[in-house]
């Protein structure tokens, strides 16, 4: 009897066939069931007999996520850029862009943001380099003779146009 205990101990776990559930799973994971009930539903609905990690793992090998993976494109780049540049927060541009049909949330749209140099807040280093470029262009324009004459609101949309955060620049 000894042996035969120790034999059972060492047979592998038979896997479960959760294949013919995958649709009805899949459903109820994107419904927000949490795995726990999905295995309770599993046992008393269709009679298998599952934990919630068995779940989970089934669910992470066919590849369903609540996580959408957006995929980045120059056109969204453009819009997080251009809604930035009209002083729109980023809770802002995520309903927005969830209206135009992107499944995008916040922490997606900060960091497509700050990899195109779009900053909320500057150290007093970046303040400074960013003040002197901003300086360095005006004195383009004017000597141009562009922006002669025009006002505050007038230069901020000018700049605006052109891809530059007017409006934190205070000096």
């Amino acid at each position: 009897m000894h042996l035969l205990s120790m034999y059972i101990a060492t047979m592998p776990t038979p896997t479960i066939d959760l294949k013919p559930c995958q649709a009805l799973i899949t459903t109820w994971f994107n419904d927000d069931i949490p795995s726990n009930d999905i295995a309770k539903r599993l046992a008393d609905e269709h009679g298998v007999n599952c934990t919630s990690r068995t779940i989970e793992r089934r669910l992470k090998e066919w590849g369903v996520t609540k996580r959408v993976r957006i995929q980045e494109t120059a056109a969204l780049r453009l819009k997080i850029a251009s809604m930035f540049y009209m002083n729109f927060p980023d809770d802002i541009i995520v309903r927005a862009l969830n209206e135009d049909g992107h499944r995008i949330g916040k922490t997606t749209v900060a960091r497509i943001r700050k990899a195109q140099g779009c900053k909320r807040w500057m150290t007093a280093w970046e303040r400074e380099e960013a003040n002197l470029e901003l300086w360095n262009i005006v004195k383009e324009e004017l000597d141009k003779g562009t922006i002669e004459g025009y006002g505050k609101e007038l230069l901020q949309k000018y700049f605006r146009t052109k891809g530059l955060n007017t409006t934190r620049y205070y000096s």
